[in-house]
């Protein structure tokens, strides 16, 4: 409901989400351009009225929302030589549901950005630790911690889709445009030998 609503009054979402699609498949028809923009927006809303639950249920409650876990021997597979793993996990579907799903299973430690409302900061840091992940700051001193976690052995967790710093990134090419993104991720694999997979909630 909260995503047609989106949709039929032609929110600035809207508008976001017909550019994005319109940019990305250019191949499919109007309509279908159409139907896929009010997906994703009802989508996106399904996220966001999941993330109250998500930072607030029992975690054994949250446990047992696991239907499927796929490719999990990858992981195990990659982090097998002790040279550590950096998991890319992108906005897509409940990435705060995976944060649970990898804490409870792994040593983990996960890069965030900081809210911008100083006050929230230490409320989204005690949603995301309460399962015993650790929480960094996207600052040089938490990527020194991520650089020692590596070389510890441990699973480092990265949402490569973020956007970095000044001067921490550079333009690349992304559907034709322009896009500022992080260097980080190859930084990290060079100078430990560390692996990397990516993961997805559906």
């Amino acid at each position: 409901m909260i995503g047609t609503t989106h949709y039929v009054l032609r929110t600035r979402y809207r508008r976001f989400s017909a550019l994005n699609v319109d940019v990305c498949y250019p191949e499919l028809t109007p309509a279908e351009r159409r139907r896929l923009v009010r997906i994703s927006l009802m989508q996106t809303a399904q996220t966001y009225t999941e993330m109250g639950a998500i930072r607030a249920w029992p975690v054994p409650r949250l446990a047992d929302l696991t239907r499927e876990v796929v490719g999990e021997e990858l992981l195990h597979r990659a982090m097998a030589d002790g040279k550590g793993l950096v998991l890319l996990l992108p906005h897509q579907g409940n990435w705060e549901y995976l944060n649970h799903f990898l804490a409870e299973h792994y040593q983990t430690i996960a890069m965030y950005r900081a809210p911008r409302v100083a006050e929230m900061d230490s409320v989204i840091r005690h949603a995301r630790e309460r399962v015993g992940a650790t929480m960094v700051p996207g600052t040089a001193g938490g990527v020194k911690r991520l650089y020692r976690s590596l070389l510890d052995g441990r699973l480092v967790v990265i949402l490569p889709d973020q956007e970095p710093a000044v001067p921490a990134g550079v333009f690349a090419p992304f559907f034709g445009f322009p896009a500022y993104t992080m260097t980080l991720v190859s930084r990290l694999l060079r100078r430990t030998g560390a692996c990397a997979l990516c993961a997805e909630v559906q």
